[in-house]
C-alpha cells in the first residue's frame, strides 16, 4: 500500500528502523547502563594517604543486587631488629552488608547488616541497621574505575565527597 508520497509501509519502517540505530550507536558508551552489570564485582578503594597508617576499602556488587563494603584500618609497628621497613598490622574492620538498587547514574546503598571486629581488643559486634552507606549517590564506571560521588555533611553543611574504586579481576 502506497502513502501520497510514495513509500511503501515497509519502506517508512525500514527507514524509522535505521534511524533508531544510529541514534543508539550514538550515545557515549558510559552513559548506556545494562541493569546493573557495569558495576557487579569486586572494587578495590584508591586512596592516597601520607600517612604511615593507612585504610583500605573494598566494595563488592553482586548480581542478585546484593552488596558488601568493607573499611579496614592498618596501624604500623617498628619491625624486629633484623627485618627491614615497617610491619603493618590489623587493627579493626567494619563490613556492611545489604541490598544495592540503581536508578540511572544513581546507586542506593541500603544495610541491614554492620559487622564491627576489633583485632587490637579481640572483639567484633553484629548489628542489625537501616541506613544507608553513602547518600545521594551517583556512580560513573569508565574502563576498569569506579567513581562515587555522594554526599556527606560537616557541621550540618552538605558537601560532594568522592571516593574511587579500581576493579579487581579474580584469577582463579
Amino acid at each position: 500500500m502506497k502513502n501520497r508520497n510514495g513509500f511503501t509501509f515497509g519502506q517508512l519502517l525500514l527507514i524509522i528502523l535505521f534511524f533508531a540505530s544510529v541514534i543508539s550507536c550514538n550515545q557515549d558508551e558510559d552513559e548506556v547502563i545494562v541493569g546493573n552489570q557495569n558495576v557487579i564485582g569486586r572494587w578495590k578503594g584508591i586512596e592516597h594517604s601520607d600517612s604511615i597508617n593507612h585504610i583500605e576499602r573494598q566494595l563488592i556488587f553482586k548480581s542478585d543486587s546484593t552488596y558488601k563494603y568493607e573499611i579496614s584500618e592498618f596501624i604500623s609497628i617498628p619491625p624486629p631488629d633484623d627485618l627491614p621497613g615497617l610491619l603493618y598490622v590489623l587493627l579493626s574492620t567494619d563490613i556492611y552488608i545489604g541490598q544495592y538498587l540503581i536508578d540511572g547514574k544513581n546507586v542506593s546503598l541500603q544495610a541491614d547488616t554492620q559487622i564491627n571486629t576489633n583485632f587490637l581488643f579481640e572483639r567484633s559486634d553484629t548489628i542489625k541497621i537501616d541506613s544507608f552507606i553513602f547518600e545521594e549517590c551517583k556512580f560513573e564506571v569508565l574502563d576498569t574505575f569506579l567513581t562515587l560521588r555522594y554526599t556527606t555533611y560537616r557541621a550540618n553543611t552538605p558537601i560532594m565527597s568522592t571516593i574511587k574504586f579500581l576493579k579487581i579481576v579474580d584469577l582463579y
